[in-house]
């Protein structure tokens, strides 16, 4: 007798990477917040910086939330098509590289808003990742 597939809908299938974003997301903030500590004792105008980085890091965070949720679509549907995939991939892409580029825009326009700080706060999902890839093996 066969299995029947059960396909997950919604959050039953958040489970296979939930662990990694948690640890990532709360690596963002405990970066960001020592950024945001040092960029507080060190500038002059800190208010504008702190805005940038945590909207910097809150982007960063959802962007990797998106990516997750992308691959794990991807895994899941299983690669039947090489074309399906490719455009899958490629517009989920662009729409993260879209809402980064926004935020970018809206910092560089803002009075209230430092760029570096968002720019700092974007870039910081990189090192916190390789950190924890050394760090979880």
């Amino acid at each position: 007798m066969k299995k029947a597939r059960v396909t997950k809908k919604g959050s039953e299938g958040v489970g296979t990477t939930w662990e990694i974003q948690v640890r990532v997301a709360k690596g963002i903030i405990v970066f960001n917040l020592i950024v945001i500590v040092v960029g507080a004792i060190l500038l002059e105008n800190w208010k504008p910086f702190v805005l940038g980085s945590i909207c910097g890091s809150v982007t960063a965070i959802v962007n990797f939330r998106l990516l997750a949720i992308s691959m794990e679509n991807l895994v899941s549907k299983g690669i039947n098509s090489r074309g399906g995939v490719f455009k899958h991939t490629i517009n989920r892409s662009l729409i993260r590289l879209f809402i980064s580029g926004i935020v970018i825009y809206l910092s560089l326009t803002s009075k209230h808003i430092n760029t570096a700080g968002t720019v700092i706060g974007l870039l910081s999902v990189k090192p916190i990742i390789l950190i924890q890839s050394f760090l979880y093996k």
